[in-house]
């Protein structure tokens, strides 16, 4: 027989923040696109209930998961338990077991009750389709081509390649051609085809104010549903505008390209003519030849370089 314990606090460090009661049950495992699409459903049809349940939860969040509780809540657990060491119980007759979510019970009809009827209470969806696919992405650096990595759990669990040094810094790479210039200690600086290199020659863009939002911060940020809200919604503005003035440093950068381009498509005809026109050709007619320039030399430079006997 398990005996639980259930002091002051149990409510929110016993139990993982595994609901006791039966709000609004969501499997992570199985269904849960149809489930995140009936709690969505639920939600536009009873806007004052969810509203208020939103409400709710922020409450409980800042005002009783606070680190002052832990002391007190190790204090309870240690007084319960001590008293058990004096329990003797006594198990009245046609008792039925009950555990908590988080504790291991045998299995048996007569017991999980609880559980029970928490599974034949759930609420079902009239939509037998799964709507979308859930996956559990991560973004990371890679260690070589500074390129963003997406990672995804569900498809691309294990994969990948990382090395890890004695300092316990990892290096994480996209490719195995990272691998390879890795290996051979290559400077990426100096690879033409990596975001360092291009970053460092003025290719990309580095220094805009679309850079200075996301940053390591030295203390984490209190939870704030609204403001969490309103940062999602920031993100894909900044996106935009960021791609925007990407695309513009572009422009810009390529702007003088074309009389470049024409520069040295001139002087290449100038050095190369003969492969146009036969030399014979350009003495007869002087149009295809380009004048010659006249200098003056002095008699100063004429005297210190003499021509050669």
């Amino acid at each position: 027989m398990t005996l639980l314990v259930m002091p002051q606090y149990h409510d929110f460090f016993t139990r993982s923040l595994v609901p006791m009661q039966h709000y609004w049950p969501i499997n992570i495992t199985n269904n849960i696109c149809r489930d995140l699409k009936l709690a969505v459903e639920w939600g536009n049809n009873h806007a004052d209930k969810a509203q208020k349940i939103g409400e709710t939860a922020s409450k409980f969040i800042q005002e009783n998961l606070k680190m002052d509780f832990v002391y007190d809540y190790m204090f309870h657990l240690l007084s319960e338990y001590a008293k058990l060491l004096k329990f003797e119980p006594t198990i009245p007759p046609g008792a039925h077991e009950a555990c908590s979510e988080t504790m291991a019970c045998l299995m048996d009809d007569k017991l999980w009750k609880i559980k029970k009827f928490m599974v034949e209470s759930m609420r079902d969806s009239p939509c037998r389709v799964v709507s979308c696919r859930v996956v559990r992405r991560r973004v990371r650096k890679t260690a070589v081509s500074s390129a963003t990595l997406i990672e995804e759990f569900d498809s691309f669990l294990g994969h990948g390649i990382q090395f890890v040094r004695n300092d316990a810094k990892i290096f994480r790479f996209c490719r195995s051609k990272c691998h390879k210039n890795f290996k051979m200690k290559r400077n990426p600086r100096k690879v033409k085809w990596t975001k360092a290199y291009r970053r460092l020659h003025g290719k990309d863009m580095t220094q805009d104010s679309t850079f200075e939002f996301e940053r390591k911060r030295n203390r984490p940020e209190r939870y704030d549903r609204n403001l969490t809200e309103n940062t999602l919604k920031a993100i894909k503005t900044i996106d935009k505008v960021r791609s925007r003035r990407e695309a513009k440093h572009i422009e810009t950068r390529k702007k003088g390209k074309k009389a470049q381009l024409m520069r040295e498509a001139v002087k290449e005809l100038e050095q190369s003519i003969s492969l146009v026109k036969a030399p014979s050709v350009l003495k007869e007619d002087k149009s295809y030849t380009l004048p010659k320039i006249k200098v003056k030399v002095s008699q100063a430079e004429a005297k210190n370089q003499p021509m050669e006997e």
